[in-house]
């Protein structure tokens, strides 16, 4: 089987993102010829949000799955984008404004989502992701982003 070539704008662009992709475990360890395999799967299906600095610094990267019913969820290779589950696998920002400007962008992207899941590593109970409805969730985002925000003011 062929090796899929990646354009030079992505390979960029995950060569920026690496330290904060690092973060989650399945891709701490990976080369980047591999780690680009892996991102394209997000990055062709536009399930995909970031944010570099104009002077290249990343500042976050969020990556998601949406599916129709919840048994999906063990699914990594699912995409159906209906607006009723949204799964956050990685979710990673310098601070919590970032991370709300990456929700927005996946927001305007797919619109609200009937159901978002959330697995926050070690701050998940259990190890099973957290459940929110839309509303719920994006009040907790908001809140978290202004939170850190007036924390953490840049």
């Amino acid at each position: 089987m062929k090796k899929p070539q990646h354009h030079p704008n992505f390979v960029e662009v995950i060569y920026t993102l690496r330290p904060l992709l690092r973060e989650y475990r399945p891709l701490a360890v990976m080369q980047l010829e591999d780690l680009c395999d892996w991102m394209s799967w997000y990055w062709n299906r536009g399930t995909m949000a970031y944010r570099i600095s104009d002077s290249g610094k990343p500042q976050g990267v969020c990556l998601i799955r949406l599916f129709r019913r919840l048994e999906q969820f063990m699914d990594r290779d699912v995409h159906q984008p209906c607006g009723q589950f949204c799964f956050i696998e990685l979710s990673v920002a310098e601070d919590g404004r970032i991370m709300w400007l990456m929700l927005e962008d996946l927001e305007n992207r797919w619109g609200p989502q009937e159901v978002m899941m959330w697995d926050r590593g070690e701050l998940t109970e259990n190890g099973t992701p957290r459940m929110y409805r839309w509303p719920q969730f994006k009040k907790l985002a908001r809140r978290l982003s202004l939170w850190d925000h007036h924390l953490n003011p840049k």
